[in-house]
């Protein structure tokens, strides 16, 4: 998960300022990363935030929001 995020970031990077005078020009605008993570058969992805990606969402005012959504197991039809 934290690769793909990356990429989003890669654009976002040395947009920091512009990020600012958006905020200071608009009260009610805010940043935010939205995940959604959909499970197959029990199996979900690790969430892992690496350090710099945490600085990075701190720098630019940004929260995380996290979906999870688990799909029905296949049932055994043996």
């Amino acid at each position: 998960m934290n690769n793909q995020l990356q990429h989003i970031i890669a654009q976002l990077c040395g947009k920091e300022t512009i990020l600012d005078d958006i905020y200071s020009a608009y009260d009610d605008i805010r940043a935010k990363f939205t995940i959604v993570i959909v499970m197959e058969n029990g199996q979900a992805p690790s969430l892992v935030f690496d350090l710099e990606t945490i600085q990075f969402a701190h720098r630019i005012r940004a929260e995380f929001d996290i979906d999870l959504y688990s799909n029905p197991y296949e049932e055994d039809h043996s």
